[in-house]
């Protein structure tokens, strides 16, 4: 296997969670990783379970001039420290390849997500996407959502596309043998962990742990038979979403798609861009039905499904007095641009709203000493809060209407809190 030479590799990366291994040093990662020792390191290697728990977060709609806030579960599921490691390192070795492959196929601009494209930002890709659309006047928007993405990648069609990938005609032992972790994969629900050893939920996010238990705890209270507790993935289609390499591998599995679609929308004048499982085209109105059959049946190909209640056609025209309007605002990696302004998504804006007033109803009795505390990481003053992202959006898109729409947030803060003497 190549050897990786980035500057610093990310299997050197600090990683301060609790898991069932302890954090190990940057001498022990270098001599596994070394390439005399790799090969035979990772084929005798046995991964722990991964760590399961469910992200909520909350979404914000509006229907029938009414707002309606609903909530969306994501399970998330963490590898142990070596294992994130083994998996940061093959992400690395991956992603030469892949962007070999993203050069030949001139993809390297349409295909966005989970990677460093000239230090571009999420705001910087969905400027380029209105700027597209402004250049244009006249055209049509199909927006495209794969369905429970990561939850139905198949097994077979990913590993022909590693495969693919390495040029190859087979996967090396280790290579298939980090497949097989990724797809086989155990893992064990947060909760059940602290059952199976007794340790109080609360307690343990106040005092940091090293480790969960020792290796002899793990097999006599987790990993035995009798206790259950350990589930392995059975199903033919799905990785993890949270491990280090999860995100190439969503990648390496849409390369065919990427290639088929983009000269399909290039031949007709589109534009193509993929982040991730959002998928928008940018054509002419005449072209839009059977690009989105054509769409639809790729997609199938590749064993996924589309999400008909997020697929969108959105179309953009010159109104009498010769502006840009739209039949509807297009939605795009956090911005909407309706043919005139760009703005925060209103999903965006009440989500912080909503996290400001418990801020404000947690700080009560301590507003003064929790002013500058709370200024840092909700208002301008922090450097990566909320409204320094809306300043950021306002610069790189030229939006007026950006600041606009973030100023009643300020006052709302300095209604609360009071002037913040930033001295």
């Amino acid at each position: 296997m190549d050897e990786c030479s980035p500057l610093r590799p990310s299997f050197l990366n600090k990683r301060s969670y609790t898991h069932f291994d302890l954090v190990r040093s940057n001498q022990f990662l270098h001599t596994f990783f070394s390439p005399n020792n790799i090969e035979n390191n990772i084929c005798n290697h046995s991964f722990y379970p991964f760590i399961k728990f469910t992200s909520i977060t909350g979404k914000i709609k509006r229907v029938a001039n009414k707002v309606k806030f609903n909530t969306k579960e994501r399970e998330i599921m963490y590898a142990s420290h070596l294992d994130s490691a083994i998996y940061s390192y093959y992400a690395e070795h991956l992603s030469e390849h892949y962007e070999r492959f993203l050069k030949e196929n001139e993809l390297s601009e349409k295909v966005i997500a989970f990677r460093s494209i000239n230090n571009k930002s999420n705001i910087h890709f969905a400027n380029d996407v209105f700027d597209i659309v402004k250049s244009r006047k006249e055209c049509a928007v199909l927006c495209l959502d794969v369905k429970k993405f990561f939850n139905s990648l198949d097994h077979v069609y990913l590993k022909k596309m590693w495969i693919n990938l390495l040029k190859v005609e087979k996967l090396s032992q280790s290579n298939f043998k980090v497949f097989s972790s990724l797809t086989s994969y155990a893992y064990i629900d947060k909760i059940d962990i602290l059952k199976a050893l007794d340790i109080d939920f609360w307690q343990s996010k106040k005092v940091p742990m090293n480790r969960y238990c020792s290796p002899k705890d793990f097999r006599e209270k987790i990993r035995a038979k009798d206790k259950n507790h350990i589930k392995i993935n059975s199903k033919k289609a799905g990785i993890p979403q949270g491990s280090p390499v999860s995100a190439m591998l969503s990648n390496i599995y849409m390369m065919e798609f990427d290639v088929i679609l983009s000269n399909f929308i290039k031949s007709i004048n589109g534009s193509y861009f993929r982040y991730c499982d959002d998928i928008i085209i940018i054509l002419d109105r005449k072209h839009l039905v059977p690009t989105r059959d054509f769409a639809y049946g790729l997609v199938r190909e590749i064993h996924l499904e589309i999400q008909e209640e997020k697929t969108e056609s959105i179309f953009f025209y010159k109104n009498k007095i010769g502006e840009i309007s739209c039949s509807k605002p297009l939605k795009y990696l956090g911005l909407t641009f309706d043919g005139k302004n760009i703005l925060i998504r209103e999903s965006t804006l009440g989500r912080f709203s909503k996290k400001l007033k418990i801020k404000n109803e947690f700080s009560h009795g301590r507003k003064v000493h929790l002013r500058k505390r709370f200024s840092k990481t909700v208002t301008h003053h922090g450097k990566r809060t909320f409204h320094s992202y809306c300043y950021r959006a306002a610069k790189i898109t030229q939006s007026i209407k950006i600041r606009q729409q973030i100023r009643p947030f300020w006052s709302r803060f300095r209604n609360a809190y009071g002037e913040l003497d930033t001295s």
